[in-house]
């Protein structure tokens, strides 16, 4: 990773030693807060059960989950498109991930990729690219939206289910470790809400976000939310790995 020395939170900050969404506007809209802790909750927990050795960060962007993964692996190495809204200082690699990619064979042990997935059209040379490149044995981690507003357009292309997922790993020779939908039912409809309030005033909206946090932690609301996560999921988290005798 680049410019390790230079690297400082930006869509997540660690407060009291917890890592939350950041409260910057400059870094994380406020209508983005619910849907945000929600999928940090699940990736983070993803990332301390499964990330190992060689990480490689599949459109990294700001690399804003770096602080959660840092102390977990021995290496980073940073994809993605120079011409990404995210512009960053620590991309090692520049590609567009709609194409092969100019590593070698079984060149990592972790690839981590969160809320990119949606943005490739050519999904199937990326699925590819990510076997080929990570080492038999080795573990993908991904989170994307499902239910979540039009974002980085005119680059928003899909929205991927539990059975698209279950299809690609068919496809790919990967094994499903975890595949799990995060937020659901009463987190839907409030992340929707605030969307829809920040439409009219991004504080409205900040303000509404704010006690949306709040409400969710309540136990009412943890109660009646899983009902809903396979029918209504605001998300999906992803494990898969590659059979340890695979080498493609």
């Amino acid at each position: 990773m680049r410019a390790i020395d230079q690297w400082k939170p930006t869509k997540f900050e660690k407060r009291q030693g917890n890592w939350r969404p950041s409260r910057n506007p400059h870094e994380l809209a406020r209508i983005s807060r619910v849907s945000s802790a929600l999928a940090l909750h699940v990736l983070e927990g993803a990332l301390k059960r499964h990330a190992h050795g060689h990480l490689a960060d599949f459109g990294c962007g700001k690399v804003p989950f770096y602080g959660i993964y840092a102390d977990l692996v021995e290496r980073v190495t940073c994809i993605d498109w120079p011409n990404s809204a995210h512009e960053s200082s620590h991309i090692d690699i520049e590609a567009d991930l709609n194409c092969p990619i100019a590593v070698e064979d079984a060149a990592f042990d972790t690839i981590f990729c969160s809320s990119v997935l949606e943005h490739i059209w050519d999904h199937r040379i990326m699925w590819r690219e990510m076997t080929r490149s990570l080492k038999p044995g080795g573990t993908i981690i991904m989170g994307v939206p499902f239910i979540y507003g039009l974002h980085e357009v005119p680059y928003d292309y899909f929205r991927w289910t539990r059975y698209a997922f279950e299809k690609a790993c068919e496809e790919n020779g990967l094994e499903v470790v975890e595949l799990q939908p995060y937020g659901g039912g009463i987190d839907v409809v409030v992340d929707l809400l605030v969307r829809s309030l920040g439409i009219l005033s991004d504080r409205l909206a900040g303000a509404a976000g704010l006690f949306a946090a709040k409400l969710l932690r309540g136990g009412l609301a943890r109660r009646l939310a899983p009902a809903a996560f396979e029918a209504l999921p605001l998300g999906y988290l992803l494990v898969a790995r590659k059979a340890s005798g695979n080498g493609s």
